[in-house]
């Protein structure tokens, strides 16, 4: 349970390499699973199970996404759905209206 949820951690933070967190913040992502390791290695079985049970199906759904979607297909569309003008619902309008009635941009 230890190694396939600290192989997780890495993954996440390999995905999320842009994401900037607090560096103290990344050393406990690590930390906390040699701790459970020892404070779980008490109770039973059935709970480290659950958690390797997890990060396995975890690890299996991720691969599957990678493999069936083709990342510059999903940006192409991206690309189109921002070029498109977007229009506004009367809510909105009404919202913006408001908003610049009280003084704001």
């Amino acid at each position: 349970m230890t190694v396939s949820t600290l192989l997780y951690t890495k993954m996440q933070n390999e995905m999320n390499a842009s994401n900037t967190q607090m560096p103290g913040m990344k050393t406990m992502m690590y930390f906390m699973p040699v701790m459970f390791m020892f404070f779980l290695n008490n109770y039973a079985s059935g709970l480290t199970y659950y958690y390797f049970l997890a990060n396995m199906i975890t690890f299996a759904q991720m691969y599957l996404i990678k493999k069936s979607i083709n990342d510059e297909d999903v940006l192409k569309k991206l690309e189109t759905v921002k070029a498109k003008p977007t229009k506004k619902s009367g809510f909105q309008k009404r919202l913006e209206e408001m908003a610049k009635k009280k003084g704001y941009k």
